[in-house]
């Protein structure tokens, strides 16, 4: 029996009548038991005082709860009421000892002894590795629940909101199975390309550059998005080769700081490439595959254009030395190369396709870095935070050969623009570029790229859902 139905029939809560049961736990009002409740097709109200119990106490058929509240006489003489403490959760032992929890936490307890251990006996000796164990254990459970969502969406027919969906759940079961050292998730690769890769090389994706700019879906749209709210002053962190996996573990790691985020998914530009991705969203502009001289200077005079050169200030992470910089600059734009520099010079193993040791490095590098005291003092000066990247990575395996210098416009190596003039010059395979006329790109196969044979690299520039679908966040400031 599970643990929701130990309690659903101590209680007797399948009689129809009333009863009421002050909890003092948060556990009968946890979504977990709501749940079964619902599927028991048995009413329940959660009170949060006397009066709210004594509104919905005429009900002839619920079970109301009530947020540990005192039950007066004059109700318990009437009505069939109990508490619910620490000492009545249906496992053996000590269960008091589960109060130094909070109540997701106890919940994952429930759910692994449930399952691997219904006689265990809580005491204090035995409560030490439990939680570790419990949460592991979630953990799987929630690779499964990803999986499963995964394949329900690629038997749909792939548009903007199901990719868009589809590169969340993707990363999420990336970064879950990064944090278990589990690399199961490897199999569903395949699937997941033969899902995308037709929505991006079959152009079906330019639907996303007509979104409005007040929910964009391109990184064209960033800069025009942020400059619509109405805060004061505004500060943009661009991170460069952040994809979704890279932005979950960026999220965790600024975790104690009790941010709340605003997220969302864009599309980056075709290849996937910095000098293409990022100039777009600092010139605010899909117009720039003709744009001379690509680079930090290029951005910091497109930036300064949209928000004002006087009052707009452009800078590099190793730039950004203290707070005293942003004395009198309503804008801010903050570069971050980490991500991209630490991916291309990430060593890989053939018998190890992961970005775990990529991920570590990263890790490493932020417990060092200034990151974390960089979102303090912008929080500090009361600047309104925008987090966004120009493209993802994934791994590519070199495929020995290359493409002639005389056809490429921008080389790289998982992505080559050419003249559409020079498309019948090479039997690659040739993608066009939404709205772009007299250019094409050409690919790879799969997830390889234009290098050394059987060389692997963690790359982009291609059409895979890890490089062409990047976070725009927003960080939710208190009220």
């Amino acid at each position: 029996m599970i643990w929701q139905s130990k309690i659903y029939y101590k209680y007797r809560l399948e009689e129809k009548e009333v009863k009421i049961i002050s909890d003092y736990t948060g556990i009968l009002s946890h979504t977990s038991f709501l749940n079964f409740l619902s599927e028991k097709e048995k009413s329940y109200h959660i009170a949060y005082s006397i009066p709210d119990i004594l509104d919905k106490q005429k009900d002839a058929d619920i079970v109301i709860f009530g947020n540990k509240l005192e039950i007066p006489s004059f109700i318990s003489n009437k009505t069939e009421t109990f508490s619910f403490c620490f000492s009545d959760i249906p496992f053996n032992g000590d269960t008091q000892l589960l109060s130094k929890f909070c109540v997701d936490e106890i919940i994952s307890i429930f759910e692994y002894l449930q399952d691997n251990d219904p006689h265990f006996v809580f005491s204090e000796y035995r409560l030490k590795g439990l939680f570790k164990k419990a949460k592991e254990y979630a953990s799987k459970k929630g690779l499964k629940a990803f999986r499963k969502t995964i394949q329900i969406i690629i038997e749909q027919k792939p548009a903007l909101n199901s990719v868009i969906q589809l590169s969340q759940v993707w990363a999420e079961l990336q970064y879950q199975s990064y944090k278990l050292n589990d690399s199961e998730f490897l199999d569903l690769i395949n699937p997941v390309d033969n899902f995308s890769k037709p929505y991006f090389e079959e152009s079906k994706w330019q639907e996303a550059f007509y979104a409005p700019v007040t929910n964009p879906k391109t990184v064209d749209k960033l800069v025009h998005n942020m400059k619509k709210d109405k805060a004061d002053k505004k500060a943009l962190l661009c991170f460069d080769c952040m994809g979704l996996p890279e932005w979950l573990l960026l999220k965790e790691y600024l975790s104690d700081l009790n941010l709340s985020f605003k997220e969302s998914q864009v599309f980056t530009l075709l290849p996937s490439i910095t000098s293409i991705a990022r100039s777009a969203i600092f010139a605010g502009s899909y117009d720039v595959y003709e744009k001379p001289n690509p680079g930090q200077a290029t951005e910091e005079k497109d930036f300064k254009t949209i928000f004002g050169k006087n009052n707009t200030l452009y800078l590099r992470e190793k730039d950004f030395l203290n707070s005293d910089m942003l004395l009198g600059y309503k804008t801010v734009s903050i570069l971050f190369n980490f991500f991209d520099d630490l991916s291309h010079s990430a060593v890989l193993q053939e018998n190890n396709l992961t970005k775990f040791n990529y991920y570590n490095t990263v890790l490493d590098y932020l417990k060092n870095s200034r990151v974390k005291q960089i979102f303090k003092e912008l929080l500090a000066q009361k600047y309104a935070i925008y987090i966004c990247s120009d493209h993802g990575s994934t791994i590519a395996c070199g495929n020995g050969k290359r493409i002639d210098k005389y056809l490429q416009d921008t080389f790289a190596k998982r992505a080559t623009i050419i003249s559409k003039d020079s498309a019948e010059l090479t039997a690659y395979k040739k993608v066009n570029i939404p709205f772009i006329d007299d250019k094409i790109v050409i690919l790879p196969e799969n997830r390889e790229m234009f290098a050394n044979k059987n060389q692997y690299e963690i790359n982009h520039g291609g059409t895979t859902i890890e490089e062409m679908v990047v976070p725009y966040i927003k960080v939710k400031q208190e009220k």
